[in-house]
């Protein structure tokens, strides 16, 4: 991934007002450094509701980085595929909460529900125990 996050990195400050690329750099940050990759995704406008979606989902998976699952399950509570028509490669939750970061294609709406699990179970199990991020 440190590839990826380098590439993504010079592509920003070719194009710094370009959209997609700021929303890779944010991706692929997030394991990293979940509070930039949040920051990266705020400065995102005129999102189309794909985009949206996929913002709300990098955004819980940073806080899922960080062990603030209260923040996580605020955002999951709002976050919607109702009919299961968006698809990607997103950081699978539990992966995350392991510090084992792993990419996989799937449907936000099944995303969603994965999510919600690794939220209830960690806070359930270790309340209050954050977890720090990863470092490069």
């Amino acid at each position: 991934m440190g590839a990826t996050r380098l590439m993504s990195r010079r592509a920003r400050e070719i194009a710094p007002n370009h959209q997609q690329v700021s929303n890779a750099l944010a991706f692929c940050t997030i394991p990293f450094d979940p509070r930039e990759a949040r920051r990266l995704i705020d400065q995102l406008v005129n999102l189309t509701p794909f985009e949206s979606v996929l913002a709300t989902v990098n955004k819980i998976s940073s806080y899922i980085v960080e062990g603030s699952l209260d923040e996580a399950k605020d955002l999951l509570s709002g976050i919607r595929d109702p009919y299961g028509m968006y698809e990607a490669y997103l950081w699978e939750p539990a992966s995350l909460e392991d510090k084992i970061p792993e990419i996989r294609w799937t449907r936000v709406d099944e995303w969603i529900v994965r999510a919600m699990s690794v939220c209830s179970q960690v806070a359930t199990s270790e309340k209050g125990n954050a977890k720090p991020s990863l470092e490069p």
